[in-house]
């Protein structure tokens, strides 16, 4: 054999020895694989109404404040008032609430136009109010339950809502009467007679912080 024809078979297997090492070193290896489950327990949701309602729907009976020797029971006038609560369960709820309480102010003015209130429906003045019962859920300070500005109820030290936080929404309406130039109006009103319906909407939500997307807005 031509020692040119040697060194080329030489290289040859060299090169093949060489490539021999490298494909070894890629598929000849320590190798592990490890598997796992991360969990975490789903915050529960237990918002409810009180006993006494059914489902999510509120049927509230106001109770007017006038004194039966001025106005007959159960009835409202021009310069009094109705009120009326209803009350909500936050036990065992694990998140923190925010709650929007406003009427339906579409819905109301077809309501009070049918009753006659034509050019002074707003002489029917409106206040929703929520705050904790006998002491229970903490209502934070400076809410207005508004879409922008809700009432917020925080945990507190991390644990869940218990049996005792129970928040009332207070619902105010007032035939106001402080123009007597709406007396004829007003007067229409009384003399048709009727049935005075304020239609409200309780929003309650999870409350996530101040700059978080507001799912009831």
């Amino acid at each position: 054999m031509k020692k040119k024809t040697v060194v080329s078979v030489m290289v040859v297997a060299m090169l093949f020895a060489v490539s021999l090492f490298f494909v070894g070193g890629t598929y000849a290896r320590y190798a592990d694989k490890f598997t796992g489950t991360g969990s975490v327990e789903i915050a529960k949701w237990a918002v409810k109404l009180a006993e006494g309602s059914e489902g999510k729907n509120m049927t509230l009976k106001l109770t007017p404040d006038a004194a039966p020797e001025y106005v007959v029971n159960d009835k409202i006038a021009p310069s009094y008032s109705a009120s009326a609560k209803a009350e909500i369960n936050l036990n065992g709820t694990e998140v923190a609430v925010g709650v929007i309480a406003e009427a339906d102010k579409e819905q109301l003015a077809q309501k009070l136009t049918a009753l006659g209130f034509v050019a002074h429906s707003d002489d029917i003045q409106l206040k929703l109010e929520v705050k904790g019962k006998d002491g229970g859920a903490t209502v934070e300070p400076g809410g207005a339950g508004t879409s922008e500005n809700p009432y917020v109820i925080k945990l507190t030290d991390g644990a869940a809502f218990g049996e005792e936080d129970v928040i009332e929404v207070t619902i105010k309406v007032t035939w106001d009467n402080a123009e007597d130039a709406n007396n004829e109006e007003h007067t229409s009103v009384g003399t048709k007679g009727g049935t005075l319906e304020i239609p409200v909407n309780v929003h309650v939500f999870q409350y996530i912080d101040a700059n978080s997307y507001n799912p009831a807005a």
